[in-house]
């Protein structure tokens, strides 16, 4: 579900952005990449990826070992926080 919200964010929020906009900073807090709005779409799709892998890996797990496929499961719940973090984080400075 978060995921959904993580795109549905971003394609309301993606048109009130000026290309180019900054993708990554360094740790001195300058940046490092520049890149189109469109891109920030990545992470999400990243978090798609690894919701479907860990899920698939949970299946498979659950039979043999429930606790692993618990882990695998909330692994992807905070993957999914991080990333959403990491997109906040992307628009507040972008529009700042």
């Amino acid at each position: 579900m978060a995921n959904i919200a993580l795109y549905v964010a971003l394609w309301i929020l993606l048109p009130t952005f000026a290309d180019p906009i900054p993708l990554r900073y360094d740790a001195f807090g300058a940046i490092a990449v520049v890149g189109r709005a469109e891109d920030l779409i990545r992470l999400p799709m990243i978090g798609s990826l690894i919701i479907a892998a860990n899920a698939s890996l949970a299946i498979a797990a659950h039979r043999v070992d429930r606790p692993i496929a618990h882990v695998l499961t909330w692994s992807a719940v905070v993957t999914q926080t991080l990333l959403g973090g990491a997109i906040w984080v992307l628009l507040a400075r972008a529009s700042a």
